[in-house]
């Protein structure tokens, strides 16, 4: 925690030392303390004393071999190794799931202090930085000190597996850390980026050309058929920035009136109406092309209907 804190690196020398003279001293303060210490070096040496738990354990991992017996199927669990359920439980693991199995609860582990130190990356204050970095640490200082017991790389210490071992008070303490690490992750945010920038001061505009003040709108957003403009000529949506949305709706203003002047003109109307009249009274529209459509109402339901009062009027 030091470290991280930003603590000089000159003061580390010495805090080692004294660190390690202080373990030593507790070590070997006793005999069962130093047999520990003992026991790693040649544990055969105790084959059905100190050392019969760290050798069932061997026993373990090598019954499982490469994919395992199966899991429920492990022997040594049964009254062979002791402390299967809590400080060996990944020997039990080793047995039943084999290499495999052991390798993916390293990998599981992995992922855990990856996201761990990635929350502590982004953040938002020294405190929130320290407080995910330091309980990510406390999983998997925890989680080696176990495996390399197991193992018998370093002396046993009946430090358990989180998450895994058997046992109330070690669930709970390691649900408080992963509770610690994702209540900085719930005040956290990444950096944004220039495109994050970009993205944000974007709108969609849909381009009209009846003179009307363009107004910006979401995409997909639908438009009644009845407030659509008898020469609306579809130009399709183009995307603004935000910044510089005034100023093109300004400049296009102009253009929009001369089209709708074009459209206006007594000619235009003309055609409209003689077109309304060979088509039985629907509505036409003719845009700056001269091309017709034909607008027969909002929809086929309400035309049927509005027949059909009219014929009941009729009777």
């Amino acid at each position: 925690m030091a470290y991280l804190a930003g603590v000089p690196r000159r003061y580390f020398k010495n805090a080692l030392i004294a660190a390690g003279v202080i373990v030593l001293l507790f070590a070997l303060k006793d005999d069962y303390s130093r047999q520990r210490i003992l026991t790693v070096f040649n544990p055969w040496k105790d084959e059905f004393g100190a050392g019969y738990q760290l050798i069932q354990g061997f026993y373990a991992f090598g019954s499982g071999g490469l994919f395992g017996v199966g899991i429920g199927m492990s022997r040594q669990k049964y009254f062979y190794l002791p402390m299967a359920h809590n400080d060996f439980i990944f020997a039990v693991i080793g047995e039943e799931l084999g290499l495999m199995g052991t390798l993916g609860t390293l990998f599981g582990f992995a992922v855990v202090v990856w996201a761990g130190l990635q929350i502590a990356r982004y953040a938002p204050d020294l405190t929130g930085r320290l407080v995910a970095a330091g309980c990510t640490s406390m999983i998997l200082i925890q989680l080696f000190v176990n495996i390399c017991g197991v193992l018998g790389l370093i002396p046993l210490s009946g430090k358990p597996i989180p998450f895994i071992s058997y046992g109330g008070s070690s669930i709970i303490s390691s649900l408080l850390l992963v509770g610690f690490i994702a209540s900085v992750s719930r005040h956290s945010s990444l950096p944004e980026t220039v495109f994050d920038e970009r993205r944000r001061d974007m709108s969609i505009s849909s381009a009209r050309d009846d003179g009307a003040d363009t107004q910006l709108s979401l995409v997909g957003e639908a438009t009644p058929r009845s407030a659509r403009t008898s020469n609306a000529a579809a130009s399709g949506f183009s995307l603004v920035p935000g910044t510089s949305s005034r100023t093109n709706r300004t400049s296009s203003r102009p253009m929009r009136s001369s089209r709708a002047a074009r459209s206006n003109s007594p000619e235009a109307l003309r055609a409209e109406r003689e077109a309304a009249e060979s088509v039985g009274g629907g509505r036409v529209t003719v845009d700056s092309s001269g091309r017709r459509r034909i607008d027969l109402g909002p929809s086929a339901s309400d035309r049927l209907r509005s027949s059909r009062g009219g014929r009941n009027g009729r009777r």
